[in-house]
């Protein structure tokens, strides 16, 4: 204040008095505002309704077009396929506004990032039809594994993006339990400062149960590791290495649970390089986990090469 003329060092405490003024008053504007936006009932009823997005939005890239009320088929994707894809299933799909599976996916990220509890409520798991389906058991991981296994009804790649931030965050590793994360550094991590909230472990655990998981995950994963070399944006060089390590993390949890992913990402690499010797010798594409063999080989290799140009 000293430095202040003396003019405006008159003023300075009335100014001041005013300025704490608006601060409390942005501060119960928040607080109104959290009140609303977290509010448990208000949450639920938007679930609820997503729950029937999601169902339905699975539904149009269903191979049978009978989800829920039969299990979901993974739709047919190779080389052969694209051409009558693009004319066909893709057009059908690319008559619906985005805001649909934007809103969805945002809405998800919310919750697993400040409401968690929501999503494991039990009153709101069961629908209403009467298919046996669970929001966050069966509906959630479904929904994410099936649009990131076919990437071609997502345009936009941060939009994917998102899905593997809904992937990373339920299937979060406590740092403490990984020697290669950045907060196992002493001092950073405390025993008391690091505790996973359940929705983790069970989200986890439902993917362990779900066999188009177990098949199409990984190799999913994989895939987009290689795809988002190349965004469009002109911040693409930036942000493929975000992206980047949330697929590394999420691929690092899911290989620590044990054998099962660490099996699905062996059997990827070695069916890729097998398939593409077999069509190489029947001069036939032969349909893969992420499309043609040709693909799944180019995807093998362009990761290893990826991965060994971003450590280095």
């Amino acid at each position: 204040p000293e430095l202040l003329p003396p003019i405006q060092r008159v003023n300075l405490p009335a100014a001041v008095e005013r300025w704490n003024q608006q601060l409390d008053s942005l501060k119960r504007e928040k607080i109104a505002l959290d009140a609303q936006i977290f509010d448990p009932r208000r949450l639920g009823s938007i679930l609820v309704f997503y729950r029937f997005a999601m169902c339905f939005l699975l539904r149009q890239i269903d191979e049978q077009h009978m989800f829920p009320q039969q299990p979901f088929t993974m739709p047919e994707e190779s080389a052969s396929d694209a051409q009558q894809a693009a004319a066909g299933a893709l057009d059908k799909w690319r008559m619906l506004p985005q805001f649909l599976f934007e809103d969805v996916v945002e809405f998800v990220v919310f919750l697993t990032m400040y409401s968690p509890d929501t999503l494991i409520d039990s009153t709101l798991q069961v629908g209403h039809g009467g298919d046996g389906l669970r929001t966050f058991d069966d509906i959630i991981p479904l929904f994410v594994v099936a649009f990131l296994a076919r990437p071609g009804y997502i345009s936009n790649p941060y939009m994917k993006a998102k899905l593997v931030d809904i992937l990373h965050m339920l299937t979060y590793r406590d740092p403490r339990e990984d020697s290669d994360y950045v907060d196992t550094h002493e001092g950073n991590v405390s025993d008391q400062s690091m505790r996973l909230h359940p929705s983790i472990h069970q989200f986890q655990t439902c993917l362990d149960a779900s066999v188009l998981a177990r098949k199409f995950l990984v190799p999913a994963l994989l895939r987009f590791y290689v795809d988002i070399e190349k965004t469009g944006a002109s911040s693409q060089f930036y942000d493929k290495f975000n992206i980047r390590y949330y697929l590394a993390r999420t691929l690092r949890a899911l290989w620590a649970r044990g054998p099962l992913y660490v099996e699905a990402t062996k059997q990827f690499f070695l069916q890729s390089v097998d398939a593409a010797s077999s069509s190489k010798e029947r001069g036939a594409a032969t349909t893969t986990t992420t499309g043609s063999a040709k693909r799944d080989q180019q995807v093998v290799e362009e990761f290893v090469a990826r991965l060994m140009t971003d450590t280095t």
